[in-house]
């Protein structure tokens, strides 16, 4: 599905059905950068922090060998992310609630 990508070092996200640390190694070779929800049980993934030591708005992340970055941030329920182009850098992102007028 990536051959045609008119761009050179596109970005695509990936649906967490597909993402692998496998496919972001492939992808990171043929110098295309993806990021996208991974689900926590796939094989490969890093050990974070439990999700009991979490609290909301916490992160995790570790780095492989191949410069996959594995993320882990706590909202409600843990959400997990796979990179292959994300830097060192870190951000604050504040949650805001909204009220829903039925």
């Amino acid at each position: 599905m990536t051959h045609n990508l008119p761009d050179k070092n596109p970005i695509i996200i990936i649906d967490n059905y597909f993402s692998s640390i496998s496919l972001f190694e492939y992808l990171k070779r043929k110098s295309i950068y993806a990021i996208g929800r991974v689900r926590d049980n796939r094989s490969g993934l890093s050990k974070v922090i439990d999700d009991k030591k979490m609290k909301r708005g916490d992160f995790d992340n570790q780095i492989s060998n191949q410069g996959i970055y594995f993320f882990k941030w706590k909202d409600n329920r843990p959400v997990y992310f796979l990179c292959n182009c994300h830097g060192d850098d870190t951000c604050v992102v504040e949650r805001k609630l909204t009220q829903r007028w039925y």
